[in-house]
């Protein structure tokens, strides 16, 4: 089956890295094949075998020069070292000491000797890729010739005929077959014999092949009842399994009675070599469907679709499985007989009719209203669901491929057909296949985490992603793409990437990927150490300490950045002209950036703020939270969070209350009545200043009169106090302590007082005019 040789394909391609060591070339018989491979290609003719196994070889030679290609590497570098060390040469007419004039020329001997090897490899690998892209060209053209080829229409009477024929012919030889192998004394003793193991055969096979997916689906309906599908999404995956391996197995023993009985000739040994493979594809694609579209309700569905539509999906998905083996078996039937591309295609055209009809109506069902989360109070489903746009997309394709593949296999465009149903159907094999896998993955992180929500979290999402990724290559093989092809973008990848005379490989990147998070990882247990157990034992204050911390972190992610580059055999030194440009424009793009940055970093090491200070800037009045390198978040006093760029901290008008220490000021005004003796209320609010166990009394509190007022004669109280944080709390306290004393002295705290003058207060008592709403309402009174 495609599908397995594929697998088989990528599989040889993962391992080829460790199976090619460093072999030795003998460049003479290269010459010699290469030459010869020119000459054929140059002349033409060559069939597409011979084409495909000359590239292999030359593949397999150019992986040998690749290898080679790192030959002496050490001793050419250190060679290089001791060049460099010696200086440049001398200008002409300059005489430079003898010994360093032989040393140079001995080690510029040895150089070469050492790169000859290499350069011999160069120059082997580059003579093997233009073969290789000759043979490419070829094959790829001949693909297209093929692809718009044209052939007589399978509706045509006569080829119909003709089909019918050949196919009948196929059928009495294989009749005829078994009719010789049982007239046959020796054949009909031999079954005989066997005749216990054939029954017991074909019993067991029958009763895997009719039972087995019946049971498997009640047991699957019993296993989807116990808690829906976060616990049974998995045990059900696992279980249904069995409604491929059973009857397959089935198949295979009825396919080992049949080779017992010996009762077959070619064409029959055909068909039961072909039973097993014909089975897995048909019950693999009834397995696939019945996972994407479940029958039973509890299951989660990987297509939005309504019940009606899931029963439909299925039996469609059915069709196609059986359009795909009866492929299968013409296309078998067709190599044994040597039928001619005409009779295939006429042979094939009522498949391509029936899966055309089938992916058309997969694509309307696929295209019609889905469902919603709205629409469903079902959990798992609404988990299930998939972007319905994409669902849409993919329906409207199923509807143009199911019309123009018949229609191009109508018109005797054989190969082309091929492509747009048989393809079309395995791409939907394979989408299906990546939804399975992709639940299966949300499944189990399910069922280790013990929480429902944990499908769509950040590593079931990953795993996904790689899922789909790892499925590309199937889809591309399956679309026309080689194996030869994707060996070739599988070396380029691991080639990497030249950036001028850096060359960035997938193991590189990997290694500085590795390097840079064990240095970020160190980084936080540095930090972790010194923020708990040494900074604690020291006299540093908490915003200091904070940013000592800070400061580690900046300096150990930078230091884990240089190691991972060093470690990763990065040379960035070209790079360093492009960095400069790119630095210019990043100067002007982002200088609002960089100058917050910097300003975070003048804070961090000046520390006129720290974190706990309670500060004021631009109208905003809160505690320092945190200082980033970019932004300082403060907190008000509504406890929200203010972010304030660092550039405003550093170029603005900070007012910070604490600084240093928490000592502050707070002052209360109060106001008397005119005529109240001022030195009696001045000794009662330094007495109410004084007995606050808040204020200091060295310096003591001060009370200073301020004036006269327009309403009272105005005093205020100035105290110190330990913590000014707490100064609203000793406000209130030194309010609340006046109210009493004024009280208890019979001083009054007087209020503004305005007299209101009516200028006609005759026109409040005028009689109200005729009609008027009042006199109404009092005739209706």
């Amino acid at each position: 089956m495609k599908v397995f040789r594929v697998l088989l394909t990528l599989l040889a391609l993962l391992a080829a890295p460790l199976v090619l060591a460093q072999a030795e070339v003998d460049y003479d018989d290269w010459t010699v094949m290469a030459e010869r491979a020119e000459v054929a290609l140059n002349e033409g003719g060559v069939t597409d075998v011979i084409l495909s196994e000359m590239r292999s070889r030359f593949v397999e030679e150019r992986a040998k020069f690749v290898e080679l290609q790192g030959t002496n590497a050490t001793r050419i570098a250190t060679l290089k070292e001791q060049i460099a060390a010696l200086g440049p040469a001398p200008e002409e007419g300059v005489e430079e000491a003898p010994e360093i004039s032989t040393l140079r020329r001995e080690l510029a001997q040895q150089l070469a000797t050492a790169e000859a090897p290499r350069l011999r490899a160069v120059e082997a690998t580059r003579r093997a890729d233009g073969i290789i892209a000759e043979i490419d060209a070829i094959l790829n053209e001949r693909d297209r010739q093929a692809f718009v080829n044209r052939i007589q229409s399978p509706l045509s009477p006569s080829l119909i005929a003709k089909s019918v024929a050949m196919f009948g012919q196929s059928l009495r030889e294989t009749g005829r077959g078994v009719v010789t192998s049982i007239t046959a004394a020796q054949g009909l003793a031999g079954a005989q014999n066997r005749l216990p193991m054939i029954i017991l055969l074909v019993v067991t096979g029958l009763v895997l092949i009719l039972r087995s997916r019946r049971l498997i689906g009640r047991l699957l309906g019993r296993i989807a009842a116990i808690d829906g599908a976060d616990r049974a999404g998995l045990l059900g995956l696992i279980v249904s399994l069995g409604q491929v391996i059973l009857p397959v197995a089935g198949l295979y023993a009825l396919a080992e009675a049949l080779r017992l009985t010996g009762f077959y000739g070619p064409h029959g040994k055909l068909l039961i070599d072909l039973l097993p493979d014909l089975g897995i594809t048909f019950f693999t694609a009834r397995w696939l469907a019945s996972r994407v579209m479940p029958a039973h309700a509890k299951m989660p569905r990987l297509l939005p679709l309504p019940d009606e539509s899931l029963i439909w999906g299925r039996f469609w998905a059915a069709i196609l499985a059986f359009v795909l083996i009866g492929s299968i078996a013409v296309i078998d039937f067709a190599k044994l007989d040597d039928y001619p591309p005409e009779v295939v295609s006429a042979l094939e055209f009522p498949l391509v009719v029936l899966a055309g009809v089938g992916l058309f109506s997969l694509g309307r069902i696929l295209s019609r209203p889905l469902l919603t989360e709205s629409e469903t109070s079902d959990e798992p489903l609404k988990r299930g669901l998939e972007p319905t746009r994409i669902v849409r997309i993919l329906g409207r394709a199923l509807m143009v491929f199911g019309v123009v593949g018949p229609l191009l296999g109508a018109l005797g465009y054989y190969d082309a057909t091929e492509y747009a149903i048989y393809s079309t159907i395995q791409t939907l094999a394979i989408i299906a296949f990546v939804l399975v896998v992709q639940q299966a993955v949300r499944d189990i992180a399910v069922l280790v985490t013990k929480d429902r929500t944990a499908g769509e979290g950040l590593w079931p999402t990953l795993a996904n992603f790689a899922v789909a990724i790892a499925a590309l290559p199937f889809l591309a093989l399956n679309w026309g793409a080689s194996p030869e092809d994707l060996s070739d973008l599988w070396r380029n990848f691991n080639e990497g990437l030249s950036l001028g005379e850096t060359r960035i490989s997938p193991t590189s990147f990997l290694t500085l990927i590795f390097v840079f998070v064990l240095g970020f990882l160190a980084t936080r247990v540095v930090q972790a150490a010194v923020r708990n157990s040494i900074l604690p034992r020291t006299k540093i204050e908490t915003g200091g300490q904070v940013a000592i911390v800070s400061g580690l972190g900046y300096v150990g992610i930078f230091i884990a950045a240089l190691v991972a580059i060093a470690s990763a055999g990065l040379d960035l030194s070209s790079l360093a002209i492009v960095a400069g440009a790119l630095s210019v424009g990043i100067g002007f793009g982002l200088q609002n950036i960089v100058s917050n940055f910097v300003s975070g970093i003048i804070l961090l090491i000046e520390r006129p703020i720290g974190q706990g200070d309670w500060i004021e800037v631009g109208g905003q009045m809160g505690y320092v939270r945190n200082i980033s390198v970019r932004s300082t978040r403060i907190e008000t006093f509504d406890r929200t969070d203010v972010i304030v760029p660092n550039a405003d901290l550093v170029s603005g008008t900070v007012t910070n209350y604490t600084r240093g220490n928490s000592v502050g000021r707070a002052i209360v005004p109060v106001g008397v009545a005119y005529g109240t003796d001022t030195r009696k209320v001045e000794a009662i609010l330094r007495e109410i200043a004084e007995a606050h166990p808040m204020v200091l009394l060295n310096p003591k509190p001060a009370v200073v009169f301020m004036g006269f007022g327009a309403d009272s004669m105005d005093f205020e109280i100035r105290a110190i106090l330990r913590d000014v944080n707490y100064v609203l709390s000793v406000r209130s306290d030194m309010n609340h302590e006046i109210a009493v004393k004024f009280a208890e002295n019979e001083i009054e705290i007087p209020f503004a007082q305005r007299d209101v003058w009516l200028r006609n207060p005759e026109a409040l008592h005028a009689p109200a005019p005729k009609g008027s709403g009042a006199q109404d309402t009092e005739e209706g009174e």
